[in-house]
């Protein structure tokens, strides 16, 4: 934090007393470094909206859409994440929509990709001022043209029947996951029929390899949720290239449980374990922390996990547990709850 506090102290009169727009890799703790009138956080990630109940305290405000509040702010602060791909993505939707001769301030690692910007955006951004302390850049910019609002590309991939798009940053990305393909091996030999969760549902693969396995049953309707919003973007759009009947299926924005208030007859999950590229298990154990609120009686939860965590996260969640399939590298396994 310390880096970021000597790039901003060189710009301190930029941000005292300001409304200053936020986007991007935002960390809570960056706050006491900016003594800004009011905080505006663009963010396309659910779980941010929990500090909703302090915004009043911290002079915040989060936004989950594209409504951003230009004519109340005079700057914007991005900062860059290891994704450079998903970053370059948040950057061109700005671009998109922000006004001419907008202040525009970038800051991120070199090693994230952010040194090689410059060439990548010249064309819409006038870069002003290059701060280089250590491994870091901060970039002080000027918008000098929009840029086309066709601004997403979709990867598209196909599995037998399955057309699969996605974008940077959405959870297989570059291909199918293997501990998802697992894991719809196993749903190939399954009947299944009620309402089922998908938690995490990153492209939508899972709930859309279930409507196919079982020939588009109509008892079958699939809650898609993600806590980042190109993940849900990418579900619908997969959900329509696969004729799958918007009556068949909800899509949610959640953290995990956060914003579900009902039960499910079949609950399946491949989660997460990296936050900005760094191994990290909250999102699994709060799942399985959660789970048992989520599921009826005689239903099931089905997840699959990576081997080499496996062992260790049930061990502490003491969960009765069955394998009904693995590789070298995952394991499937049905949780059992009372």
């Amino acid at each position: 934090m310390h880096i970021i506090n000597k790039c901003f102290l060189k710009n301190k009169k930029n941000f005292q007393q300001k409304k200053i727009i936020f986007i991007g890799n935002i960390q809570e703790k960056l706050f006491k470094f900016f003594n800004a009138k009011l905080s505006i956080i663009y963010t396309k990630k659910y779980n941010y909206k929990k500090y909703i109940k302090i915004i009043k305290q911290k002079k915040i405000i989060y936004l989950y859409n594209k409504n951003i509040l230009f004519k109340f702010c005079k700057y914007l602060i991005l900062f860059w994440s290891k994704n450079k791909k998903e970053s370059y993505i948040l950057l061109k939707e700005i671009i998109s929509i922000i006004p001419l001769n907008y202040n525009i301030f970038i800051f991120g690692e070199k090693k994230s990709g952010i040194n090689n910007i410059e060439k990548k955006i010249k064309k819409w951004v006038k870069i002003k001022k290059i701060i280089k302390i250590k491994n870091f850049l901060f970039l002080s910019c000027k918008i000098k043209k929009n840029k086309n609002k066709n601004i997403y590309k979709f990867k598209k991939k196909k599995k037998n029947k399955i057309i699969i798009y996605s974008l940077p940053g959405v959870f297989g990305y570059k291909k199918i996951d293997k501990g998802s393909l697992l894991l719809s091996k196993f749903l190939i030999n399954k009947k299944i029929k009620g309402n089922i969760l998908d938690i995490g549902c990153g492209t939508g693969f899972l709930g859309i390899k279930i409507n196919y396995i079982n020939n588009f049953n109509k008892n079958i309707k699939i809650t898609y949720v993600d806590n980042y919003l190109p993940s849900l973007i990418t579900t619908k759009k997969n959900l329509i290239k696969n004729k799958i009947h918007k009556k068949k299926y909800k899509i949610i924005s959640s953290n995990i449980f956060n914003n579900i208030n009902k039960k499910y007859n079949l609950i399946i999950c491949n989660p997460p374990i990296h936050i900005n590229l760094k191994i990290n298990f909250i999102f699994i154990k709060k799942f399985l922390k959660n789970v048992k609120f989520f599921i009826k009686k005689k239903s099931e939860v089905i997840i699959v996990i990576n081997k080499f965590i496996s062992k260790n996260i049930f061990k502490k969640f003491k969960k009765k547990k069955k394998i009904l399939i693995k590789n070298k590298k995952y394991y499937v396994y049905k949780l059992f709850y009372k």
